[in-house]
């Protein structure tokens, strides 16, 4: 009992964790589409990928590090921190999408 009671605080803890960091680099995500501006769009585009890219090496990093220091905690962490980064990418992508034009034509 006592030992899944452990099990189960170790994966929400892994799980909010996750969570956090996803969050986290959300925001930072934030600013980097503050770069995509109507004057210079191609310096918005390359600063909001390669602010994608970081994050994406800072996530492999981070399940990395989990599987050599919490291998059990692994399934939760990475799962959380997957959906946190695809949830943020999208969301980053449709606010990017809504403000521009709809007379736009690329």
């Amino acid at each position: 009992m006592l030992d899944s009671a452990l099990a189960a605080g170790r994966a929400v803890g892994a799980c909010a964790c996750g969570l956090t960091l996803g969050v986290g680099f959300a925001v930072l995500s934030r600013i980097g589409v503050a770069f995509v501006r109507p004057g210079t769009p191609y310096l918005g585009l390359a600063v909001v990928s390669s602010l994608t890219f970081v994050r994406l090496l800072v996530y492999a990093a981070m399940l990395a590090v989990c599987s050599a220091v919490a291998p059990g905690a692994l399934a939760p962490f990475g799962i959380s921190l997957v959906v946190a980064f695809l949830a943020s990418t999208v969301v980053e992508g449709l606010r990017e999408i809504r403000s521009v034009s709809s007379g736009i034509i690329a």
